[in-house]
């Protein structure tokens, strides 16, 4: 970890390539969708909110190098949201056979991030040594991808937006069911699931952990300014009488509904570990700050890279955040 001194450098070189791949199948291709839903959702918020627990059906669990891994599902409280295709939510739950922890923690999944493959490379090692995990599959994303849906690029803003308040919703809901079964409880993600995961941290009314990386306090400017903006569809958005300014101001609008400040404060952001990257170009670094401010009593830890790397070549650093999250509790 290193001080914050010299944040928002140029972007790392990874964070530019992968922006000009992203370009060749841009977001949000297919427009708009639902206008009327996110006129209603500008006019009075789409409804980031808490749920009761979840009601969980296990299947017969399996070994995996030394570690067990069952998948559970339950109907998302969200199902006046999504299509039927994609309300049956999808759990992954991994923990050390035989044993019984009485910590736990959700990580919820990054933009396009399908599966549970990554996370569990990012955090078998907690695992092993510390708590339970569960991961959470997106509404659109994998195994929950609609028909017809050829990847994990969603083709309409109220189909993201959607995604988003669901998502929100669903974690809250294994949130409180994982309240039921262990002492101390951590909500973490990275980039797109740092940010749900801070949302649904403060919409549950539990004493959590929140270990958001790579997320601030609204995604606006990443939908509108960063690179990850490259790979938007303005032309598309534009459609119509709107031009491409104003098809960039109205998405910013939209995806401001999922700021944090719009939102109580965690019941212990004091447990709440805010891990950021000095050279990312996806997430501006200044967010993080803000965030951190925000959430009085946080810590906020740097790291000298950029979006792309970070998960990869910073997972150690990551499980670490984790850890003295809980410990915080």
């Amino acid at each position: 970890m290193i001080d914050a001194a010299g944040a928002g450098a140029r972007p790392h070189f990874a964070d530019r390539a992968l922006a000009a791949l992203a370009r060749r199948r841009m977001q949000f291709s297919q427009g708009w969708g639902d206008d009327a839903w996110l006129d209603a959702a500008l006019a009075g918020g789409p409804g980031f909110s808490a749920a009761p627990a979840a009601k969980l059906s296990w299947e017969r669990p399996r070994v995996h190098r030394g570690l067990e891994l069952s998948d559970g599902y339950f109907e998302s409280p969200r199902s006046d949201l999504l299509s039927a295709a994609v309300v049956r939510v999808h759990v992954r739950r991994v923990r050390v056979p035989g044993v019984r922890r009485d910590r736990a923690f959700v990580v919820l999944a990054g933009s396009r991030e399908e599966g549970f493959r990554l996370r569990h490379f990012m955090w078998a090692q907690s695992v092993r040594t510390h708590a339970d995990a569960y991961f959470i599959e997106n509404p659109y994303y994998g195994s929950r991808r609609a028909p017809g849906q050829r990847s994990a690029n969603i083709p309409t803003v109220s189909q993201h937006l959607a995604m988003n308040v669901a998502s929100v919703s669903e974690a809250s809901a294994l949130l409180a069911y994982l309240g039921g079964h262990y002492a101390q409880v951590a909500v973490a993600g990275y980039s797109m699931g740092g940010f749900m995961a801070t949302l649904a941290a403060q919409v549950t009314r539990l004493p959590l952990a929140l270990i958001a990386l790579a997320a601030g306090t609204t995604p606006r400017p990443i939908y509108t300014t960063t690179l990850f903006a490259r790979a938007i569809d303005f032309g598309a958005l534009a459609k119509g009488q709107r031009s491409k300014e104003s098809a960039r101001e109205r998405l910013g609008q939209l995806f401001h509904l999922g700021s944090v400040q719009r939102q109580p404060l965690p019941l212990r952001p004091t447990a709440c570990v805010i891990v950021a990257c000095k050279r990312d170009g996806f997430v501006p670094p200044v967010e993080a700050v803000r965030l951190h401010q925000h959430f009085v009593g946080s810590e906020l830890r740097w790291l000298n890279t950029g979006h792309v790397v970070a998960p990869l070549a910073h997972a150690r650093s990551m499980r670490r955040a984790l850890l003295d999250g809980l410990d915080r509790l």
